[in-house]
């Protein structure tokens, strides 16, 4: 931790971190005396990390049970995609003018050398997971327009931990990736009007395997129901 950083600041970088990891899984409970022990901090800046946690629907109070990391509810994670397929396309659009071509090229070279290691493919796929996540991110802050950055953040806060689950495949963090360099091509190549079309199709392809992995683990009939009613590429397969 460095030396000007708040405590209230550092535990609040620290659980954030491990929310959207699903090092903390949905449902969780967070025992306040083990968080300080963790942190090596006391309760008043642990306290304030929480708030802020609770403030942004990253951690929710039970009364007379304590703080727990919000479930993941199906319905919850097709309003996310929905979400996404609504603004993102848009964000990209605004953002593409104003990216640093070098950050973009960047984020091309971090994703060439991850697809090709040959290390644990779960551990690459934990890489390739965050990277997808900064790589979002990153248009997301340039898009030029506050109230559009607050909404899309606090949308990407939120999918991070879907992306993240243990079940996601790791299959989709490989195609996730590819799918991103394409999008970095058109981009650098200056062809901005494919744009929307290409971060439309990576978010519907991310929902297709995301729903067809619930779907091979055999959710119930009325979890399958719901999500046929509600998700746009699950009946165009």
């Amino acid at each position: 931790m460095g030396q000007k950083e708040k405590l209230s600041d550092y535990a609040y970088k620290i659980l954030k971190q491990k929310i959207l990891s699903n090092s903390f899984k949905p449902g969780e409970h967070l025992e306040e005396n083990n968080l300080c022990e963790m942190l090596n901090i006391s309760r008043t800046p642990l306290r304030e990390a929480v708030n802020r946690l609770m403030y942004e629907d990253l951690l929710v109070s039970v009364p007379q049970k304590g703080i727990f990391v919000p479930e993941l509810s199906f319905q919850s994670t097709a309003e996310l995609f929905r979400a996404r397929k609504l603004i993102e396309p848009m964000v990209i659009l605004l953002s593409a003018g104003r990216v640093n071509k070098d950050v973009i090229m960047s984020f091309r070279n971090k994703t060439t050398v991850l697809l090709e290691h040959k290390g644990s493919p779960e551990a690459n796929a934990a890489e390739l997971h965050l990277l997808d996540y900064e790589f979002h991110d990153y248009f997301n802050t340039n898009c030029g327009n506050q109230y559009i950055l607050r909404n899309v953040m606090y949308i990407s806060d939120q999918f991070q931990r879907v992306r993240t689950q243990d079940f996601f495949p790791v299959e989709r963090a490989v195609n996730g990736a590819i799918e991103h360099l394409k999008i970095i091509d058109a981009l650098m190549n200056g062809e901005h009007d494919t744009l929307p079309t290409l971060i439309l199709e990576h978010i519907k392809s991310t929902e297709t395997y995301y729903y067809k992995k619930l779907l091979d683990d055999d959710v119930t009939r009325h979890n399958i129901d719901y999500l046929k009613q509600n998700m746009d590429s699950i009946t165009q397969r």
